[in-house]
């Protein structure tokens, strides 16, 4: 199997439903970029794809995998610190959490935990903003070259498109917003699209529906 998911999950049994809704949008957008970083290693491990990292009263630091292919490990958790610290202070906890997990899992496990650490460093030094060209098309033929730009926060995800017709930008802004979770803007968008009517940008669910279009005067 191909290792292809990070989260960091707090076990409903033992914690309010506030707090594991609270920790699980917050720290999305982090292990998003942890995922990202994967794509281009494929990773193999014989018997999981995805690795939950499990802030626990209660931690063992043992690897658990399940029938569905997820291999879980706790990590020590203060409660007091995650109730009383501010959302940026939260930001800084995450990554300890995170960090520990995948420190602790390495040793029994290996995983890529170097691409995994440096997508978190570059991560941390852009104020916890992630920002990566989802798609890029460029038509010699119309002059047109254009770009799907994603940003994602603690706060929200951003769709930008960016369009340079010769050498003039005619079009850079935010087409789509969504909570921070690949879950609320994955099928939303899927290609960008370059022709003689314009750019458009075509959604994933429904399939191939126009999600945005702009018109370029030839």
């Amino acid at each position: 199997m191909i290792l292809n998911s990070i989260f960091l999950h707090l076990d409903g049994r033992y914690f309010s439903p506030e707090m594991c809704l609270k920790l699980k949008d917050q720290s999305r957008h982090i292990t998003y970029c942890i995922q990202r970083s994967l794509k281009d290693d494929k990773f193999f491990i014989e018997n999981f794809n995805r690795i939950v990292i499990e802030p626990s009263l209660n931690a063992t630091y043992e690897i658990y995998v399940n029938s569905s292919s997820v291999a879980s490990i706790s990590v020590e958790f203060d409660v007091e610190k995650f109730e009383k610290s501010t959302d940026e202070e939260l930001l800084v906890y995450y990554v300890a959490l995170i960090r520990d997990g995948l420190k602790k899992f390495n040793e029994k496990i290996k995983i890529p935990i170097d691409t995994m650490f440096r997508a978190l460093d570059i991560l941390v030094g852009n104020n916890f903003l992630d920002v990566w060209i989802y798609q890029e098309k460029i038509s010699k033929r119309l002059k047109i070259s254009a770009k799907l730009i994603c940003s994602m926060n603690i706060a929200k995800f951003h769709l930008n498109l960016w369009v340079k017709k010769n050498d003039a930008i005619i079009f850079d802004g935010v087409i789509l917003e969504t909570p921070p979770d690949d879950i609320s803007f994955h099928n939303k968008f899927k290609e960008l699209i370059v022709n003689d009517s314009g750019v458009e940008v075509l959604s994933r669910i429904p399939k191939d529906e126009v999600l945005f279009k702009l018109q370029v005067v030839h």
